[in-house]
Parts: structure tokens; C-alpha cells; sequence
């Protein structure tokens, strides 16, 4: 690998040294964009474990890096071969006590992310077997910040365990965790040209963390657990979406839905999900909510038209507890009591403004029907 520095700063109080324009790319590469590049890297050293000859940085902060990859149709990467000698295995490790990515681009086969981030207790280990051709090595942090584009910055930690090859990359175990969240995953990529990586996946999700990062406040609030398998295949479409398969349960002990400012309670969720082309499937869902057992089955959600399909049906719902949930019942109103039943179902197209709703409902006494009605919007 060659690395080329343009200058390069030495302080002695704080002990520190500072790069300028550095690049990285293969002895013998002519491509004009390097893999890795920056306009900065900034280390801050511990002074007292250099005598015991030991490095501990204390800080690095790099500005605008930019990771360029590249694959050809025979496989090769743009990415530095392994050095040959005969030595059987190469150790690196690292610890940082703060990492600081500023203004960072991401550019694979000209898709680009944008990336700027601050991990604190940052450490690393990459060994080389060359008997396997292959780095095995795990990256991980105690906190950490993460701003890139459609999210929220984050509290966070994260771990990963890897085998990187010529061939595929292997993700033993990958755990991120938030303040109330917790995701565990593990996988396979391979084909670097047409990237195709396949795994599985455990989670338990809070909603309050999950409307903070994506900015929704339509988002219920409690905690849903995830379990199932993912596909992503570059040769499936132009966006995430469509190259994005992934199947699925969910289950809840009780979530709160927003309604009418208010909010209603659901308890023992649960359901099987498949997302397939940009397309929602929810199947076999169950809840129990105002007073009543709610099932649905077959909805089916397009998440690239903004269109969908969904039918919904409710069993002895109360409609004083409904009242009182969704807020149309106060102090002074008249109260209104008896059980329902309904039947909804809607469809739309472009936005949900532009929804197509049918119900049809009956209202009974414990001992039987009262009156049956029906609704279109």
C-alpha cells in the first residue's frame, strides 16, 4: 500500500501530529481517484505509555474523508492487494479513546453517503491469515453519533465481528444498541461487483426511540420485537426498496397509538410481515384494543406509490372505552355504551389523503344487536 502525505505537523505540548492531504491506494495503482482519502487527520498522543513503548491516542479527528470502491467484472477491487511475504498471519490493533469523522462522503460505483460521525472508546483488531487470504477482525464503540442524510443523530454502541475475503464479506455478529433499543444481526455479502447479501436478524425496537430517529410522530409508542431474514440484491432494482427482500414476526406486550391527540391501547400484538419490491405484506395480525379483539390479514402496502390495501376487523369493542381513548368523550358528554363490531377496509393511491374507506358495523347490548351500519368515505 502507498500512503502519501502533502505536509505534515509535529506538536510536542499537547504531544500530537497533524497530516494534510493523505491518500491511500496500491503501490502500482494509476486510477486518479484514490480509495481512501483526507483533507486532514489530526492525533492526539499519550505521552507517558511511549516510554513503556506503547501508543495510546487519546483523539483522532479526521476531516472529510472519502471512501471511493470500485469493482470490475472479473471481481478485482480497487482496494489495496494483501503484502506478500511469508509470515503467516499480520496483527493490528487499535484503541482510540475519541473518533471524529467530519464531513465524510462514501462513494460505491458512484452512489454516494454523506457521513459525519463521533465515537467515543473506539477500538479495533484486523489479523491477516494468508493461509485463508482473508482479515478476520472485530470494530467496536462505547458511544457514538452518527449523522447521514433522512436521519436524526443518535446516542448509540455498536460492535462487529467480521472475515473480509476476495470474495465475500462474512458479518459473524453485528449488535447496535441505543438507549431503549437493541439490534443483533449476522450475514453474508458476496459478489462485490453486484453486491448480494443475505442473513438474519433479532430486535427489540422502542417506538419512542424509533420516532426520534426518523422524525414521525405517527410512530406508536412501547417496545416491538423483530425476528427474521433479509435479502439485499443490487440486481434487483434502482432503490433500496426494490433490492431489499425481508421477511419477518413481530410481537408486543402493549403499544399506545396515536388518535385524535390522544392515543389508543393496544395489547398482545402480534403478526408476520414481508417486504418484497416495495411492497408491505402484513399478515395473520392480531391485537386486542378498546375492550374488543382486532384481527387483520393480507393488507398489502406499496411503499414506493404510496399506495395500499388494508382491511381490518373488530370484535366487542367497547364504545365507552373507545370514547375515552380517542377523546371523544369528556366531562359533561353524554356517555355511550354498548359493544361493536366493524368491519373496515380502505385502499389509496399516491398519499393517504386520498383514501377509499368502507365500514360496516353493529352496535349490540351484551344480550344481543341493537342497530347495524354502514359507512363510505
Amino acid at each position: 500500500m502507498r500512503i502519501e502525505v502533502q505536509n505534515m505537523i509535529l506538536a510536542w505540548h499537547p504531544l500530537g501530529v497533524e497530516f494534510d492531504g493523505v491518500t491511500a491506494q496500491a503501490r502500482d495503482a494509476v486510477a486518479k481517484t484514490p480509495p481512501f482519502s483526507a483533507a486532514r487527520v489530526t492525533m492526539s498522543l499519550k505521552l507517558l505509555p511511549l516510554l513503556h513503548r506503547r501508543i495510546e491516542i487519546e483523539k483522532v479527528d479526521i476531516d472529510r474523508p472519502a471512501v471511493y470502491l470500485r469493482t470490475e467484472s472479473n471481481g478485482q477491487t480497487n482496494l489495496p492487494p494483501s503484502p506478500a511475504n511469508q509470515q503467516p498471519t499480520l496483527s493490528l490493533q487499535a484503541q482510540v479513546a475519541l473518533l471524529i469523522v467530519r464531513d465524510g462522503l462514501i462513494d460505491y460505483h458512484d452512489r454516494q453517503i454523506p457521513l459525519s460521525a463521533e465515537l467515543r472508546g473506539f477500538r479495533g483488531q484486523v489479523v491477516l491469515d494468508r493461509a485463508a487470504n482473508s482479515y478476520k477482525g472485530q470494530i467496536a464503540y462505547e458511544f457514538g453519533r452518527i449523522e447521514t442524510t433522512n436521519l436524526r443523530t443518535f446516542d448509540h454502541k455498536a460492535e462487529l465481528h467480521f472475515v473480509a475475503g476476495g470474495s465475500h464479506f462474512l458479518v459473524e455478529q453485528v449488535d447496535l444498541a441505543t438507549l431503549h433499543s437493541h439490534l443483533s444481526a449476522r450475514g453474508d455479502l458476496s459478489d462485490y461487483n453486484s453486491p448480494v447479501f443475505t442473513g438474519s436478524y433479532q430486535a427489540a425496537v422502542s417506538g419512542e426511540d424509533l420516532r426520534w430517529i426518523i422524525n414521525n410522530a405517527s410512530v406508536p409508542a412501547g417496545e416491538i420485537s423483530l425476528q427474521g431474514g433479509f435479502t439485499y440484491r443490487t440486481a434487483w432494482g434502482q432503490t433500496l426498496l426494490d433490492r431489499t427482500y425481508l421477511d419477518g414476526h413481530l410481537q408486543s406486550a402493549a403499544l399506545r397509538v396515536p388518535a385524535n391527540q390522544s392515543s389508543i391501547a393496544v395489547k398482545a400484538v402480534r403478526g408476520a410481515y414481508r417486504l418484497e419490491r416495495g411492497e408491505l405484506h402484513l399478515e395473520r395480525f392480531q391485537a386486542d384494543a378498546l375492550g374488543g379483539h382486532l384481527t387483520s390479514d393480507s393488507d398489502v402496502i406499496n411503499l414506493n406509490a404510496s399506495a395500499g390495501q388494508v382491511h381490518l376487523a373488530i370484535r366487542g369493542a367497547s364504545l365507552e372505552q373507545a370514547g375515552y381513548e380517542i377523546g371523544a368523550t369528556t366531562k359533561g358528554t353524554v356517555h355511550a355504551a354498548g359493544l361493536a363490531d366493524l368491519d373496515i377496509g380502505a385502499t389509496w393511491k399516491d398519499n393517504l389523503h386520498n383514501v377509499n374507506a368502507h365500514a360496516h358495523g353493529v352496535i349490540r347490548s351484551r344480550a344481543g344487536a341493537i342497530s347495524s351500519k354502514d359507512a363510505i368515505r
